[in-house]
């Protein structure tokens, strides 16, 4: 019997990340399921387990000596480490040690290569079955499709190096969206953008429908990710077709290509600055961007009617099955 204890706030800690909508939240029972099946189980007792979970990242409040003093003296802090996210918050190797004092903390995230395994991973949920096609008629002339973006605002985006590659496109999206905003070819939607530049918050009340409301009325719109690595596919790509836009992605160092072909989506990876993205856009002929925004939603479909949720999330429970019995078995 393998015992988990998961680290979150307002317990004995009181220092922890929340392990809500993580396979380590109470209210997956799938997961919990099944690690019971595997002799893994959770305890809230944190003197008496095997493993601490935490999600997302390191808490930066461990760092000090006095709390790395705290916690081997009050809880005996001697215990393994886990670090599991889906989100590109971390990124530290798969091991490193935290404190001389304590065991080396393991880390599961997006660039470990054992969380994300395919494109539908962390999104299947958004895939929409059965997307009409666009008739020509219901496509913007060149020079007028109207481009949003659904972003909040990140005013010093720092580099994410992984294997010696910045896999940030935080930057690539500030750049794109300033350069848009000056020349007002672009409405932005998000949080705390400076100088009125957002046309709204567009966080209030649902999100998924207002979101589907603001994309409706646009013909493109800025879909790149947080970061470039395999897998990393969120619902910003699927929400854009659904919306009925032509999203701007980035195409290189992912795996999108086994799900969309080429010609499909406009990839921003291809350009060597965001004035020539907004050239192309320019350039592109009523029935290109038909062409282009019918292999999107041909992919989509494709997707919407193979992809088998419970299949994918099972896999993902495997891989961290597999690392526990790794690190404690």
């Amino acid at each position: 019997m393998i015992r988990l204890y998961r680290i979150k706030r307002h317990t004995m800690l009181d220092e922890g990340i929340l392990q809500q909508d993580t396979p380590f939240d109470p209210g997956f029972h799938e997961a919990v399921s099944l690690f019971s099946q595997h002799g893994i189980v959770f305890t809230e007792d944190p003197l008496h387990c095997d493993l601490f979970v935490v999600s997302h990242a390191f808490p930066p409040w461990w760092n000090s000596w006095k709390r790395k003093a705290q916690l081997l003296l009050r809880y005996q802090f001697r215990r393994h480490l886990l670090i599991w996210s889906d989100e590109p918050f971390n990124i530290a190797p798969p091991t490193f040690r935290w404190s001389i004092l304590q065991p080396p903390a393991h880390v599961m995230n997006v660039y470990t290569g054992d969380v994300l395994l395919s494109n539908f991973t962390i999104s299947h949920w958004a895939i929409e079955k059965d997307l009409p096609f666009k008739r020509l008629e219901d496509c913007p002339e060149q020079r007028e499709a109207r481009i949003a973006a659904l972003v909040g605002y990140v005013p010093n985006p720092e580099p994410r190096v992984i294997h010696g590659v910045n896999r940030d496109l935080n930057w690539l999206r500030m750049a794109f969206l300033k350069q848009g905003w000056k020349q007002r070819r672009v409405d932005i939607y998000g949080q705390r953008w400076p100088d009125s530049m957002a046309k709204e918050d567009s966080r209030a009340g649902n999100w998924s429908d207002r979101k589907m409301a603001i994309l409706r009325n646009y013909d493109i719109c800025l879909a790149l990710e947080n970061t470039s690595f395999d897998y990393y596919c969120t619902e910003k790509i699927w929400q854009s077709i659904a919306g009925g836009c032509l999203p701007i992605y980035y195409g290189a160092g992912n795996r999108i290509y086994e799900t969309f072909p080429r010609g499909s989506f406009i990839d921003a990876s291809e350009f060597k600055s965001v004035e020539d993205i907004y050239t192309y856009i320019d350039s592109m002929s009523r029935q290109e961007y038909c062409e282009r925004y019918n292999r999107c939603v041909e992919a989509n479909n494709r997707a919407a009617a193979r992809v088998d949720s419970g299949v994918e999330q099972k896999a993902v429970l495997g891989k961290i099955v597999d690392r526990i019995y790794g690190i404690v078995g």
